[in-house]
């Protein structure tokens, strides 16, 4: 138990860095957010090198998320 506590803290830790993959899909949702794309796709693939990650992981960040409202 103790064992599995200790490597889901040092994988949290991980993760949640600045410039940690938590980070990186909070980045481009803020961006989704904002209304400058029509497609998640292509949102995911103009953004995903400035953030750098891969499209695929980009694009899993954006599944779910509401349109965002153009105004």
């Amino acid at each position: 138990a103790w064992r599995k506590k200790n490597a889901k803290g040092a994988a949290d830790a991980l993760h949640n860095k600045p410039g940690g993959s938590r980070d990186k899909q909070r980045q481009i949702r803020e961006i989704w957010a904002t209304g400058k794309y029509l497609s998640r796709d292509l949102c995911a693939e103009q953004e995903c090198a400035a953030l750098n990650m891969s499209f695929s992981a980009a694009r899993r960040a954006l599944n779910n998320t509401p349109q965002p409202s153009r105004c």
